[in-house]
């Protein structure tokens, strides 16, 4: 029901308009072989982002890998954790705020963690503007211990890591407010100019059959956004067996995202709040300002998306 608010007008539209296909969620993966290797405990499933960090840097230091963690240059990316520690994005009348004490929390953290070492530094601070960059390749070439993107990368780390190193998908980090990701994905739409409405419903009613449309995620290799099919579990045959244990984990965190996180992807302002968060944070690891500038810059910009939005 949470992912069926984006395809309606509002809370009063009960229609049904739409399906969708995949859901994606934000989190993160570990190089198991690094951990191992430094003999260091994985922290478990109510382990906050410092314990990560803290854990992720002790891995680093005994196996001389470069990078202890890293979090995708993306405003979406870094959303799940802001909300995890305490970030509301909007207000109690739903109006959208962005910043607020549990987003500048989690914004000092991440900007000293830029600075100090423990996140790739240039994954953030060597681009400029909206630019997106991931920490992918950082990854499968074993130089990253910790890893936040997404579960979009799994089939990608399963061909393209292969057997260089035991890699997993590990519980959200927590916060003090939450342990959650940033739900996505992609849908199939009818539109309400088509002049064939029934042969559209019947084709949405058709791929969302609990068979067809189990079909189609195992097919894909994605997260069901159907609860019928989800509810059940699902076998992604011909899948490896990391794959497979990399899908089960990511299934287990839907239940954990936050309201908030629903609400933030589907707001449709989202684009100019993920890109303000960038762009400011990013100004705040280079120097250019402090974390509180940036903060209170990010208002303002807000303030004037807002209004061009009108």
């Amino acid at each position: 029901s949470n992912v069926l608010k984006w395809y309606r007008s509002g809370p009063d539209d009960k229609g049904i308009y739409g399906m969708h296909t995949q859901l994606t969620i934000t989190g993160a993966f570990i190089n198991r072989t690094l951990f191992d290797q430094a003999n260091v405990a994985v922290p478990g499933k109510d382990a906050t982002l410092d314990d990560w960090a803290k854990a992720a840097n002790a891995v680093a230091k005994a196996t001389g890998t470069p990078y202890p963690m890293a979090i995708d240059r993306s405003g979406h990316r870094i959303a799940g954790p802001a909300i995890s520690y305490g970030a509301k994005i909007f207000d109690a009348d739903g109006k959208p705020i962005l910043v607020d004490e549990g987003f500048t929390t989690f914004v000092k953290k991440f900007v000293e963690w830029n600075k100090d070492g423990t996140m790739a530094r240039d994954v953030w601070a060597g681009q400029g503007g909206n630019t997106y960059r991931d920490a992918a390749q950082e990854f499968i070439n074993g130089q990253l211990v910790y890893y936040y993107s997404g579960s979009w990368q799994t089939a990608r780390f399963d061909s393209q890591v292969g057997d260089a190193f035991d890699w997993e998908v590990v519980p959200q980090p927590c916060g003090g407010a939450a342990c959650t990701g940033m739900p996505g994905g992609t849908g199939v739409v009818g539109f309400k100019q088509t002049k064939n409405p029934k042969i559209v419903a019947d084709i949405l009613n058709f791929l969302a059959q609990d068979e067809n449309y189990l079909d189609f995620t195992v097919r894909t290799r994605n997260v069901p956004a159907h609860k019928a099919v989800a509810d059940k579990g699902v076998t992604y045959t011909g899948a490896t067996p990391a794959t497979q244990k990399a899908m089960d984990a990511w299934l287990a965190q839907i239940p954990g995202i936050s309201p908030i996180a629903y609400t933030y992807q589907g707001y449709k302002n989202n684009r100019a709040m993920f890109n303000i968060s960038v762009q400011r944070i990013t100004q705040a690891i280079v120097g250019e300002s402090t974390v509180d500038e940036a903060m209170a810059r990010a208002k303002t910009d807000l303030e004037e998306a807002l209004k061009q939005a009108k």
